[in-house]
């Protein structure tokens, strides 16, 4: 108790929010995240995503803060299109060591894993995304395509494609993307990596 009143007392941007947490979360939060900022970053995730003590335990370990605030995310022209909280929802990378993929491991295995393991995927997604389905079929332009994955993201209200890559991005899966995007009679299509 005296740890918490230490880091909260003269903390009056983040005092409101510490009510709407568990006991359990605030003593993962003040024993694993030792700067403001951190623990700020921690609190409001968790109310916006309702993790549970175990999701919140799992992204500490696996340093979210770090992957979302110190690293952060390159946006592509498309997104940064849609506003800037479009911005937000994406990151750089994903952590998805549930899938226990072996070292040598491909697009396919990537995608059969996250789609025997599709709920905690979409854990680590966020909360705004809803599966609309796998290797969807879309013809653009005259040209048939198959989306790796497919989202609708109810708070940009707008479809969200995931082209699974393994390995180093390189400037062709861009330009692939780019090449679906142009003529698309889709509302919106996002394209994340």
């Amino acid at each position: 108790m005296r740890q918490f009143y230490e880091a909260y007392q003269a903390d009056e941007i983040v005092s409101p929010l510490l009510r709407q947490l568990p006991w359990t979360h605030h003593l993962i939060i003040l024993g694993q995240a030792r700067r403001q900022e951190e623990r700020e970053f921690y609190i409001r995730l968790v109310i916006q995503e309702k993790w549970s003590s175990r999701q919140l335990e799992r992204q500490v370990r696996l340093a979210a803060f770090e992957r979302a605030v110190l690293t952060p995310g390159i946006v592509s022209p498309p997104l940064r299109q849609i506003g800037p909280s479009a911005s937000a929802v994406f990151r750089d990378a994903y952590v998805v060591e549930f899938l226990n993929l072996a070292p040598e491991h491909g697009e396919a295995d990537v995608h059969l894993g996250l789609i025997r393991q599709l709920r905690d995927f979409m854990i680590e997604l966020g909360r705004d995304f809803c599966f609309v389905g796998s290797e969807y079929p879309l013809q653009v332009g005259g040209r048939d395509f198959a989306l790796d994955l497919l989202f609708f993201h109810r708070g940009l209200n707008a479809l969200v494609a995931l082209e699974l890559k393994v390995g180093r991005f390189e400037p062709e899966h861009l330009g692939k993307l780019a090449d679906f995007e142009n003529g698309t009679d889709v509302e919106r299509i996002i394209a994340a990596f």
